[in-house]
């Protein structure tokens, strides 16, 4: 019945029938669209540090270690990258006053 004509309306013109605005509009979006956006922000990868300094992964924002206090956890996902970096310049001059750069530091034996 989508696109089809559809039986005459009162004053004798023949209209169409349009696909309903919720069928279009579920058709087009992917099905994880439906889900809040909150879903989404909880599922991202995170870890701590055990007791040990070793990485442990989780979903979770805080943890509990020990009955304790709660902790944050830190995002596992690496910074956004550009290579249309506008600020390199100032960072290249403000690590070499600093004698950040690793061309500034003696190289370690082997």
């Amino acid at each position: 019945s989508v696109g089809k004509p559809s039986s005459a309306s009162s004053d004798g013109a023949s209209t169409h029938v349009e696909a309903s605005s919720a069928q279009a509009f579920s058709i087009t979006r992917s099905p994880f669209a439906r889900c809040p956006p909150s879903v989404f922000a909880a599922m991202q990868l995170r870890y701590y540090l055990n007791e040990n300094g070793k990485r442990v992964y989780t979903l979770e924002s805080t943890v509990t270690e020990d009955k304790a206090e709660e902790k944050p956890t830190f995002s596992a996902h690496p910074a956004r990258f550009s290579p249309d970096d506008k600020y390199s310049e100032q960072r290249i001059k403000t690590k070499k006053r600093f004698h950040c750069l690793r061309t500034q530091e003696k190289a370690t034996e082997l």
